[in-house]
């Protein structure tokens, strides 16, 4: 997703603007958040893939259905670039409570691949358990 931004150019030296223009310029937009179960459930059906950031063994105690598991480390970019290795992927990502999602997507600004589609589930598992949806192990 991009928003267009606009920046002002031509500054003389003395600080005074000679002449001022307009550029658009295409940026990449804070992820998207969604905060209910039945949210993610919608964009799994238009063909999103949750990606549970939590480690192995929270993920084996229970977790969405159809999810994959790349634990939040060191390795996560390059993770998730070998698991979804075209920048037009649709992505939910999604841990516990939210946080180690924010800190994930902020992660994978480091990676070689730039997703265009990323959401954040900011209630997690938490919301999802607390709605009473199905859950896999």
């Amino acid at each position: 997703m991009l928003a267009l931004r606009s920046l002002t150019t031509f500054a003389r030296p003395t600080g005074r603007i000679a002449s001022t223009r307009r550029v658009m310029m295409a940026s990449a937009a804070a992820p998207q958040s969604v905060a209910t179960g039945k949210e993610v459930q919608e964009l799994q059906a238009a063909g999103y893939t949750y990606v549970d950031v939590r480690n192995p063994e929270e993920f084996a105690t229970g977790r969405v259905p159809d999810s994959v598991n790349i634990p939040l480390g060191p390795s996560l970019p390059a993770d998730f670039n070998a698991k979804f290795p075209k920048a037009t992927e649709k992505l939910i990502v999604a841990c516990q409570a939210g946080r180690r999602a924010m800190t994930a997507v902020a992660a994978l600004s480091s990676g070689s691949i730039d997703y265009q589609s990323i959401v954040i589930f900011s209630g997690s598992m938490n919301a999802w358990m607390a709605e009473g949806l199905p859950v896999e192990k």
